[in-house]
C-alpha cells in the first residue's frame, strides 16, 4: 500500500494513524474541509457494495464490528477479483439528453492491472535527477518533467510520482544501511 486518503472524521484523522502512516513510509492524504464530494470514488461503493451487503441500519458495538470485518474480509475478495463493472470513459449532450459511452466491464483487480504507467518512458531520467539531487522533492520533479516536454503529465500526476520517490530513496537507505549483496540499488524497471 502507497497511501492513504480518508475523510476528515476524528475516526480516520488522529495520531495513531499518522504515526502508523509515517513508520511504514505511507502517504496519508485527507479531503478538503467544506468539499464533501472530494471522496466520491470511494463514496460510490457505498451504495452498490455496503448497502447491499449490510443494509442501511446502525451497527455498533465490538460485535458488530468483528461481524462486518469478517463480512469485508470475504466481500472484498469477491468484488475486487470477481465482479466486473463498468467505467464512465465519456458524455456527448444533445440537447437535454444525455448520451454515456462505457468501457468494456472489467473487475476492478484487471483494470488496475492493465493501467498504463504514466512515467515508464521517462523513468532513466527521473533516477537521473535523483542520483544527481537525493533530496529533490517529487513536486520539483513533476514541474521540471512538464517543462521538459517529454510527453503531457498533468498536476494530478503528483501524487503518483510521490509514493514512487519514496520507495526510491527507501530502497537506496535499506542499501547503504544493511549493504546486502542482494540488494540492488533500484533502476527504473524495480521501481515500475
Amino acid at each position: 500500500m502507497l497511501g492513504i486518503d480518508t475523510d476528515n472524521d476524528s475516526a480516520f484523522l488522529n495520531d495513531t494513524l499518522f504515526n502508523y502512516c509515517k513508520d511504514e513510509g505511507i502517504t496519508l492524504t485527507r479531503s478538503r474541509a467544506y468539499h464533501k464530494n472530494d471522496q466520491a470514488w470511494v463514496e460510490q461503493k457505498n451504495g452498490s457494495v455496503v448497502r447491499k451487503l449490510v443494509g442501511y441500519g446502525r451497527l455498533e458495538g465490538l460485535s458488530a464490528t468483528a461481524a462486518l470485518r469478517r463480512l469485508y474480509e470475504s466481500s472484498r475478495l469477491y468484488t475486487n477479483y470477481f465482479q466486473p463493472s463498468f467505467k464512465l470513459t465519456g458524455k456527448t449532450r444533445c440537447g437535454a439528453r444525455v448520451h454515456k459511452i462505457y468501457d468494456d466491464p472489467l473487475t476492478p483487480f484487471t483494470r488496475l492491472r492493465t493501467r498504463p504507467d504514466p512515467f515508464a518512458n521517462v523513468w532513466p531520467m527521473l533516477l537521473g535527477w535523483l542520483e544527481e539531487q537525493p533530496d529533490m522533492e517529487a513536486k520539483t520533479m513533476l514541474k521540471r518533467l512538464q517543462a521538459s516536454g517529454h510527453g503531457h503529465f498533468p498536476d494530478g500526476q503528483l501524487r503518483t510520482l510521490q509514493p514512487r520517490v519514496r520507495v526510491w530513496r527507501m530502497q537506496i537507505v535499506r542499501h547503504f544501511v544493511y549493504d546486502a549483496e542482494d540488494m540492488t540499488v533500484p533502476t527504473a524497471t524495480t521501481l515500475s
